[in-house]
């Protein structure tokens, strides 16, 4: 045990080593502050909501971690290490995704300004009439949880709300018709029109 951890500390590592989430709470209580202030100063375009957002997401991550693999926390020395380490982790995969969405945003941006050829135009006219073709084909409720979400650009939960589903229905229902456009679509991509 690593002496300069104090009494409280070195409990709640041996709890969570051995897999109680009682120990998570006490974790919580010493450490959302100085995590917080770790995940402000590791970026410090973070504003306090999104370092409040990454504490919460590293111990739910904690909280994960230690239901399903306790034992995994065995080559830490302390309770700050292990959270520093998780919260590193999110602040790096949320990084990554603000860059992956900017880059997205510039990449349809650049198509957005260009203008479009006329054989261009009548292809993307006999694309948009084949897609509503093959969405009629689907059975009701496959049609709305699409047309809600791609056509009318609700989000998800908005789509579930609008057709009385929960979340989980809703993406069932957006992947099946996707599934089914895809196959409806296949004659049609593969004969040239594309």
């Amino acid at each position: 045990m690593n002496p300069l951890m104090d009494t409280q500390e070195a409990e709640a590592m041996r709890l969570l080593r051995q897999g109680d989430l009682a120990s998570i709470d006490i974790i919580a209580r010493l450490y959302e502050r100085r995590l917080k202030s770790f995940v402000m100063k590791k970026n410090p375009a973070f504003d306090e909501t999104k370092a409040d957002d990454v504490v919460q997401l590293t111990f739910l991550a904690l909280t994960r971690q230690a239901t399903g693999r306790p034992g995994s926390f065995e080559h830490f020395t302390s309770v700050g290490h292990l959270l520093r380490t998780i919260a590193t982790n999110i602040v790096i995969d949320l990084q990554r995704n603000e860059e992956r969405d900017e880059k997205l945003k510039q990449h349809v941006a650049q198509y957005r300004n260009q203008p479009l050829r006329p054989d261009e135009l009548a292809l993307g006219k006999e694309r948009h009439r084949m897609v509503h073709w093959a969405i009629r084909l689907l059975p009701r409720k496959l049609q709305e949880a699409v047309a809600l979400h791609y056509l009318e650009g609700l989000s998800l939960k908005q789509t579930a709300d609008a057709t009385e589903a929960s979340v989980n229905t809703t993406k069932k229902r957006i992947n099946r018709s996707r599934h089914d456009l895809r196959q409806s679509l296949r004659t049609y991509w593969k004969g040239g029109t594309r």
